[in-house]
């Protein structure tokens, strides 16, 4: 059994080793693997380190009941569809929220917490709809079957994919309810920006249900909390300054996930833009001079077919999501009229 801990600092290494020595029962080997930024990528390199059939991640930071690993393996053995296991957390608004098993009065004591837990779940787990990767228990080949984690993503919403993978798949996954773990810092996941992995699951089923139904939490932003439906029309006005465009259009089309269609009103550049930009899946309109900003702005509009309208900068480059973060506002309040 390789036990992996993903730590970003020296200190944390060493706080989690000594963890390891208090609280893990039986042999196993230990493989520390230094964060080195997207978490899916990082546990894709943690798994090459590794040649077990079950790998166990921990996070450095977490304090778990005695005996926490021979709990996960027992779980996660629990059949032969059970992919990846994990324990109850003090993590709110989760599946394995400690708080809808128990009435804890002191969830920084996880040996505490575990005796109250053993006396009335002892061996026993739940189904649920996804783990916590940074405290989990999983079996390689199930990991290997999906293509492993998307190193796209990061954060809890590399656990949330993971699941969604592993249930299409026909994989279930168990909380074992006899096992505790404890957060110092914890980090709520509805909090998480959800945009990249609503991009990805709309790829990936025909309709996209609310992420209640998917895994039985809601965001408290984004676009789960409401998805936009309305067209939203991105004029940029361009004068010269091509690579500048073809960047900011790249940006546009990587990062924006409401429907969205992207005119490009051409001021009468010399540098080759119309060689370019046309080819790059826009709507492009090329003036024979240059008409100034406010003028091509509004034949962009007069041309353009969406509810809502964006007015960009040629030397913008988004981040993920921001068109979203525009519009929801508007949606939420209908006596807005521009953000």
């Amino acid at each position: 059994m390789d036990l992996v801990v993903l730590y970003r600092a020296e200190e944390e290494l060493k706080k989690a080793k000594r963890t390891l020595e208090r609280f893990t029962c039986g042999p196993y080997r230990l493989i520390p693997v230094k964060r080195e930024g997207v978490l899916g990528r990082d546990l894709n390199r943690a798994l090459e380190l590794s040649d077990s059939p079950i790998v166990i991640f921990m996070h450095p930071d977490a304090i778990p009941s005695p005996g926490w690993n021979k709990a996960l393996v027992q779980a996660l053995n629990s059949s032969e569809s059970t992919a990846c296991s994990g324990p109850l957390t003090n993590i709110k608004d989760v599946p394995q929220s400690v708080s809808r098993y128990a009435d804890i009065q002191s969830p920084d004591r996880p040996d505490e917490v575990a005796k109250i837990l053993l006396k009335k779940y002892r061996g026993c787990c739940d189904q649920v709809k996804f783990i916590l990767n940074l405290c989990a228990a999983f079996k390689r080949e199930a990991i290997e079957k999906v293509g492993g984690f998307d190193e796209e993503l990061d954060g809890h919403l590399v656990d949330l994919d993971i699941s969604l993978r592993l249930r299409l798949e026909g994989f279930n996954m168990a909380a074992s309810k006899g096992c505790y773990f404890y957060f110092p810092h914890e980090e709520p996941i509805d909090q998480e920006d959800p945009y990249p992995l609503y991009r990805k699951v709309s790829s990936m089923l025909t309709k996209v249900p609310t992420s209640q139904e998917l895994w039985g939490i809601k965001f408290k932003k984004g676009v789960w909390k409401g998805e936009i439906t309305k067209k939203t029309s991105i004029i940029i006005p361009v004068f010269n300054k091509v690579e500048y465009t073809i960047m900011c259009i790249e940006s546009v089309k990587r990062w924006t996930y409401a429907p969205h269609e992207i005119v490009v009103v051409d001021n009468g550049s010399t540098d080759g833009t119309s060689d370019h930009i046309p080819r790059k899946g826009v709507l492009y309109i090329r003036l024979p001079k240059n008409r100034g900003f406010s003028r091509a702005v509004n034949i962009g509009i007069e041309a353009s077919k969406g509810d809502y309208i964006c007015i960009l900068n040629n030397d913008v480059v988004v981040s993920p999501g921001w068109l979203e973060g525009l519009i929801e506002p508007m949606e939420l309040d209908q006596t807005l009229g521009i953000v």
